[in-house]
């Protein structure tokens, strides 16, 4: 099933529902362009589990993308030249997935993944490969607990621009536990640059960072 240019339309799919499980799968959503309501979501949902398996998101543009309240699940969905915060949640499990060639490069749009108050987010087996970004791939904002845990375990980062935030992942709050996860040559420029920026605890194990550069021009 394909869903194209929706444009000038209400939220292409949205489920309002309660502690309910929802399901999309084998479905492409090309080239859909947010109205002028700031509220528009592809896919929307409040609170119950939200599953996500083997979609295509292509050229689409958002100021948001997918937005739950409750609990997210994806497997082996890819997302290509999309323009926004690709996906928003604070409870996530994220596997065999790619993100190639996305922007989210603005204050309001800072990030490809975004958790305003993050508590349990895993990321596994998955690509992140030439993404134009300003606060990281990856954005996990969560409360000064070591409860609230973002996980990432045979990764890829390669190739991604950060603009004075980070090229990768930036956490604020939690913990980070990286491992078998590879960083080649992303870049960073601005007076805050990294590949991960931190302002919490760190675990990192069997990774590998290659020909990564940034520019920490503090001045």
């Amino acid at each position: 099933m394909t869903l194209e240019a929706m444009k000038n339309t209400k939220r292409a799919l949205s489920t309002k529902c309660g502690d309910v499980e929802v399901e999309f799968k084998n479905i492409i959503f090309k080239a859909s362009k947010q109205s002028s309501a700031s509220a528009d979501r592809i896919i929307k949902q409040s609170n119950g589990i939200l599953n996500i398996n083997d979609c295509t998101f292509d050229s689409n543009t958002y100021v948001t993308l997918i937005e739950t309240e409750g609990s997210l699940q994806m497997t082996g969905c890819e997302f290509e030249s999309n323009s926004g915060v690709l996906i928003q949640a604070n409870t996530y499990q994220i596997s065999s997935s790619q993100f190639k060639s996305n922007s989210a490069k603005t204050t309001k749009i800072p990030a490809l993944i975004k958790s305003t108050s993050g508590l349990k987010a895993r990321i596994t087996d998955s690509e992140f490969s030439n993404n134009d970004v300003k606060d990281g791939c990856i954005n996990f904002a969560s409360g000064n607990s070591n409860q609230n845990i973002l996980t990432i375990t045979d990764c890829e980062f390669v190739k991604n621009i950060g603009n004075d935030g980070a090229s990768a992942i930036l956490i604020s709050g939690g913990l980070l536990d990286l491992s078998s996860t590879l960083f080649i040559n992303n870049t960073d420029t601005g007076k805050s640059s990294a590949v991960i920026l931190t302002s919490t605890e760190i675990h990192v194990s069997d990774s590998i960072f290659i020909g990564n550069t940034y520019n920490n021009n503090n001045k």
